[in-house]
């Protein structure tokens, strides 16, 4: 069978600068025990209430773990003359599930050493293999996006790479073609007006005769 989700639960609330010892178990009577510790000005002070039953277990076990717990009082928390104070699990959706705790014995040592037992203890085998099966695909998980993304940044690298090569293609001067060592070196412009000089002074000379 397997434990009552809030069996065996510890958990420090800070209140202002302190700090509150919340533990919840389930005694053999099926009975939900809640006690919070304090260290105030004069020892140990200590509340306690009891619930033989229990309903909505699950959220308040989940609010608990989570340190969804908050402690007020009409008094100040750590005085000795709170004889009664509110503990408020605050679940989701902004919902609250209340419980006063009563003024308890100072002589609470068997339930401090019990909730130092439960910190104390490893998880069972079956939690840490639950939570490395979960670490396992989650890093599988994390290794098929870096590939992913790999890939991609590999793709874009090589479409940049054909993108300058036509670019520079593109933008390169032709090879200028070599002159024929017979040619001119005159200018078309210049060939033209060297036959109109030519011209004129063949003319000039039949004028002479």
């Amino acid at each position: 069978m397997p434990p009552h989700p809030l069996h065996n639960i510890v958990q420090v609330i800070h209140v202002d600068e302190s700090k509150l010892l919340f533990t919840s178990t389930i005694d053999d009577r099926g009975t939900w025990i809640i006690h919070l510790f304090a260290k105030g000005d004069n020892g140990l002070i200590s509340w306690t209430a009891a619930s033989p039953e229990v309903t909505d277990s699950d959220a308040l076990a989940t609010a608990a773990r989570g340190g969804y717990l908050h402690v007020r009082s009409d008094e100040p928390v750590l005085s000795s003359s709170a004889n009664a104070v509110t503990l408020d699990f605050i679940l989701p959706h902004d919902s609250t599930v209340s419980h006063t705790l009563t003024a308890a014995p100072a002589s609470a040592d068997l339930v401090l050493l019990n909730a130092a037992f439960t910190l104390l203890e490893p998880p069972s085998g079956t939690t840490q293999a639950s939570e490395m099966r979960s670490l396992r695909a989650q890093l599988t998980q994390k290794d098929n996006e870096i590939s992913s993304l790999n890939a991609k940044l590999s793709s874009a690298r090589a479409s940049v790479v054909r993108s300058t090569a036509v670019d520079k293609k593109g933008t390169s001067l032709s090879p200028q073609k070599k002159v024929p060592a017979n040619a001119s070196a005159l200018q078309p412009n210049q060939k033209r007006r060297k036959a109109i000089e030519e011209e004129f002074a063949g003319s000039s000379d039949e004028d002479d005769d």
